[in-house]
């Protein structure tokens, strides 16, 4: 049986994971890096096939049960003598304890190789004294900020592009409970994602985005409608779950996109097919516009000479608030 490795953290944001990646640099920390600025809630696993469905649970019900919260960086430190490391000191330990102690279950459950953890921000897992002074002096006032929303899974793969293993992000769950709309009727569990997992890239033939870490980047978001809604309990290929991601549980649809600043741009809106004709599209639509509106975008438009990406799709968009143009659609926020 194969093994795969995995590890679950708090990924800084990209306003934030700019200055981060500078700091690493500063102190030596290798370029380009092989994980994002991050803080561990579970350190590296080894899991077989047969354990990612647990995994995937344990992280979604912890997620879940947790409440976004503040996490606040800085200043500098060192685990020195015992571990010659530059990383930022954390205060968020109530909420991060609470946290880690939902997660570390079943097959998530290790004993800290370093005995009791402390929460912290890597810059560099192995300095030299001189530089570990050095750091301790000059970030010393250092102070950053920021609202954890969601947990990442992260596995450890191989990349083309920098030539070695690296840690990708392959699944996000939001902090606290899904929105629940169609009370009353056909519920349906609503979650909102910065990246685009495989298993909704799948769906809806988009590509799969990792969390950006690049402010000048656009900013996926992902709006899924989780598995079950009228029998719509859909499973992704095997192939699909070896190349590209570790959900094996499908989703009964989703709407992709991205945000330009003030513009977000709704790339697609799919449903599966045995979750049709009970409105989920329709939820997914307007949860997609309200969240791009909560993050700041004024405007969102659907290029529709990018090819048909649902059936119907001036109609469907025309009775959502959207008006055409050119080839757009568009909905003012």
């Amino acid at each position: 049986m194969s093994r795969r490795r995995f590890a679950v953290a708090l990924l800084a944001p990209a306003e934030l994971a700019a200055t981060l990646d500078a700091f690493r640099l500063a102190v030596g920390s290798r370029r380009p890096p092989n994980i994002a600025p991050h803080i561990t809630l579970v350190p590296p696993v080894n899991l077989g096939d047969d354990e990612i469905a647990e995994m995937r649970a344990i992280v979604r019900a912890a997620a879940e049960a947790t409440q976004p919260f503040e996490v606040s960086v800085g200043p500098t430190a060192s685990f020195s003598p015992r571990t010659p490391t530059v990383h930022l000191a954390v205060e968020a330990a109530p909420a991060i304890d609470a946290l880690r102690v939902r997660l570390r279950t079943g097959v998530l459950h290790r004993p800290d190789p370093h005995g009791a953890f402390t929460p912290h921000l890597t810059l560099d897992a192995s300095s030299d004294p001189a530089t570990i002074d050095a750091a301790l002096l000059a970030m010393a006032g250092y102070r950053g900020s920021w609202t954890a929303t969601a947990v990442n899974l992260l596995e450890h793969v191989d990349d083309d592009v920098i030539e070695r293993r690296r840690w990708k992000a392959v699944a996000e769950e939001p902090l606290g409970p899904p929105v629940v709309v169609g009370r009353g009727g056909v519920e349906v569990r609503l979650r909102v994602l910065n990246m685009v997992p495989a298993v909704a890239a799948q769906l809806t033939s988009t590509a799969v985005v990792e969390p950006s870490t690049d402010p000048g980047r656009p900013r996926p978001l992902v709006v899924i409608a989780d598995a079950g809604t009228g029998g719509g309990d859909r499973r992704i290929d095997q192939q699909a779950v070896d190349q590209q991601g570790i959900d094996p549980q499908g989703i009964a649809g989703a709407a992709v996109g991205a945000m330009f600043g003030s513009v977000a741009q709704l790339e697609a809106v799919v449903v599966d097919e045995r979750s049709r004709g009970l409105g989920i599209g329709p939820h997914l639509v307007h949860q997609w516009c309200s969240s791009v509106a909560a993050a700041g975008s004024e405007l969102v438009l659907v290029d529709l000479r990018a090819g048909n990406r649902w059936p119907g799709e001036f109609a469907f968009l025309d009775r959502l608030g959207f008006t055409g143009t050119a080839g757009y659609m568009l909905r003012r926020l």
